[in-house]
């Protein structure tokens, strides 16, 4: 009877061992972890900077340019995962015809519903855009502001310049 009990302690025991690898290595090969708190002007090269953009924030059409914040903290490993959650503000140059893909989802609000201070800190001074002051960060008439229903997701929109203030976070 004691071999019995010893044979189902080590079923027991390999059979933990065998879900805690799942947890960690759900194909086989370890998840990488994706957080960071990283600004865009740590990147070395534009093409790392849009690259790392796409990591975090759905681009439905060609980004020409961006500056960012990105604040992610990743819960999803570990014996008890977790929700993640999420900072992202962004200056995002796009083609004035794809402004359009970018609002597909989201509802026109108002200007009193969005906060400006989260887009002071982005630096677009190296876009070479003509008549637009980096000062001027403010919402105007031709100015458009929207939000995804049910999220903390902003898009400030300048047509013009082709420009796109995205700011969304996790509450």
């Amino acid at each position: 009877m004691g071999k019995y009990f010893k044979f189902l302690f080590i079923l027991f025991i390999l059979s933990c061992l065998v879900l805690l690898l799942s947890c960690n290595f759900s194909d086989g090969t370890p998840n990488e972890d994706l957080t960071t708190d990283t600004w865009s002007t740590e990147l070395e090269n534009h093409d790392e900077k849009i690259q790392f953009l796409k990591e975090y924030v759905e681009c439905p059409s060609e980004v020409l340019d961006a500056e960012y914040h990105i604040i992610f903290q990743d819960n999803s490993k570990g014996f008890v995962p977790g929700p993640s959650y999420w900072t992202v503000s962004a200056a995002i140059k796009i083609n004035n015809s794809d402004i359009d893909e970018w609002t597909s989802d989201m509802e026109e609000v108002s200007k009193e519903q969005i906060d400006t201070n989260w887009w002071s800190n982005l630096n677009i001074t190296d876009w070479n855009i003509s008549d637009w002051n980096i000062n001027d960060w403010i919402l105007n008439d031709s100015t458009a502001c929207y939000k995804r229903p049910n999220e903390s997701s902003y898009l400030v929109v300048y047509d013009e310049q082709g420009i796109l203030l995205k700011y969304f976070y996790t509450n």
